[in-house]
């Protein structure tokens, strides 16, 4: 097997596939984090015209949960179920309880925050990339995560990216006018009321242009190639018994084409399907995967689905 093979991918497509690891293991949408990335970069322009804070947003909202495999584990043996517990936790239908744990267990926005930085610096995006996803669960009142620092050391983009995500959730979850006026509540609590103010001001014509297609990220940013094998990590991240998987199925999937006579061509797209044919299994909580002995009723149909969300996933970017 010609071991030069490059599996890569181009910077857009690597951060759209993450983000979509990411809103599967959050119990959200597939795209939910597309969406927060136009929102993000809609505020961003309202609040400061055009520049390359307008990139700053996006690429840190498609990166918000990209840190989120690393704590599956932990969620699962806090809320029991990861995935949904995550769902609950962001549209606020979680317990009191076990919300409060939530915001006990800092440990386990120190681990998101690390990884999700990791992934930035890998992916070569900079410094205040970097600074804004390690800062998305702190707070304006100096209550959040995982330093509980107050807003004069919290950038921007954070903010930006926090109300765009609230927005999308809430709305959904709640209806527009129920959302705005959650988001106008945490005004100088969660986040500035300036921005708040901003968001609500536009909030009805932002989630209508939405409707429209996709305009994130100039040409220029897309031509910028990647490892797809960073991608089969946060997969793999999910569970710890999975580390390295996504890198092995590939090395042996190239390595049975090989023996089969094909072509580099060939053997580039086996990889490439070999580091993310797991994709899917973010969505299915990681108390079934830990399941030992047959799974309980209704649970094996979650299972099933994992091909299914895979294919999902990767829809937009055939």
């Amino acid at each position: 097997m010609n071991s030069a093979l490059a599996l890569n991918i181009s910077l857009s497509g690597a951060l759209g596939v993450i983000a979509q690891v990411g809103d599967l293991n959050m119990g959200q949408p597939l795209r939910h984090s597309q969406r927060v990335a136009r929102l993000a970069r809609m505020l961003a322009w309202a609040r400061h015209g055009d520049g390359e804070h307008l990139r700053l947003a996006e690429q840190v909202a498609l990166l918000r949960w990209s840190g989120c495999t690393a704590n599956a584990e932990g969620f699962a043996d806090l809320l029991g179920d990861d995935v949904d517990g995550r769902r609950a936790m962001l549209d606020l239908t979680l317990g009191k309880e076990e919300m409060n744990a939530v915001h006990q267990a800092a440990p386990l926005a120190v681990v998101h925050c690390e990884v999700s930085g990791e992934i930035a610096k890998t992916l070569e995006l900079g410094a205040a990339v970097k600074a804004g996803l390690c800062h998305v669960f702190e707070a304006y009142d100096g209550t959040g995560r995982p330093q509980g620092l107050t807003h004069e050391y919290i950038p921007e983009v954070a903010y930006q990216v926090v109300l765009a995500g609230d927005l999308d959730i809430l709305s959904r979850a709640y209806g527009l006018d129920a959302a705005l006026r959650r988001i106008r509540e945490q005004s100088d609590r969660r986040y500035p009321a300036y921005l708040a103010s901003l968001l609500i001001g536009n909030a009805r014509e932002w989630l209508a242009d939405l409707e429209a297609p996709s305009q994130l990220t100039d040409h220029a940013q897309t031509e910028r190639y990647v490892s797809l094998t960073l991608v089969g990590d946060v997969i793999d991240l999910k569970l710890p018994w999975l580390a390295g998987h996504s890198r092995q199925v590939a090395h042996v999937a190239m390595g049975a084409a090989c023996q089969w006579g094909l072509g580099e061509p060939a053997l580039n797209e086996i990889g490439k399907a070999a580091l993310v044919y797991s994709l899917g299994r973010a969505a299915v909580s990681n108390h079934l995967w830990n399941t030992a002995g047959a799974l309980p009723y209704g649970a094996a149909e979650r299972v099933h689905l994992v091909p299914y969300w895979t294919q999902q996933a990767l829809r937009p970017f055939n």
